[in-house]
């Protein structure tokens, strides 16, 4: 009975995470003082007065009309245009026990003692991680190989395999 028992208590080498849950968008770091986020990018802002139009600033000085003496004079306009410093803004997960991984927020096998197997499962080491993945490959090429078999037979194949294995 003990024997029994140490069997169905021992640790699992692999498991899979969570179906449902393929990771999330990771939150964004905030921007330096003077920068404004828009999506995930840090803009400069424009001096003051002058007119932010997205990736550029435009500044006119001096463009009004002054009196001088009885007569109205205008001035023709100085305008400059230059751009806005920007960058990317680092992303990061928010949950303890998340990581960054393929730009998404994962759950982190290591919280739990075992090693991220890909995206979507734990493992207790490198190695059952890598037997684990050769056998799924493995079970894919065979399967794939009987579904071949099966049709290239027109079914013969199936008939076969079940009189070989009675």
């Amino acid at each position: 009975m003990s024997g029994l028992l140490s069997v169905a208590m021992e640790e699992p080498i692999f498991c899979w995470k969570n179906p449902n849950n393929p990771g999330r968008i990771p939150g964004r770091k905030d921007c330096d003082d003077g920068y404004k986020n828009v999506a995930g990018v840090c803009w400069q802002g424009c001096n003051k007065g002058d007119t932010d139009t997205g990736a550029l600033c435009t500044g006119c000085h001096d463009c009004g009309c002054k009196w001088k003496g009885w007569k109205l004079r205008c001035g023709s306009c100085k305008c400059k245009t230059y751009a806005k410093k920007s960058y990317v803004t680092g992303q990061e997960c928010n949950h303890e026990n998340e990581y960054l991984y393929l730009g998404l927020c994962q759950w982190d096998c290591r919280k739990i003692g075992m090693v991220n197997c890909g995206v979507s499962a734990c493992a207790a080491d490198s190695d059952s991680c890598a037997n684990e993945v050769i056998g799924i490959v493995t079970d894919v090429i065979e399967g794939t190989t009987d579904f071949m078999m099966f049709i290239g037979s027109l079914g013969a194949s199936s008939i076969t395999a079940v009189k070989g294995s009675a």
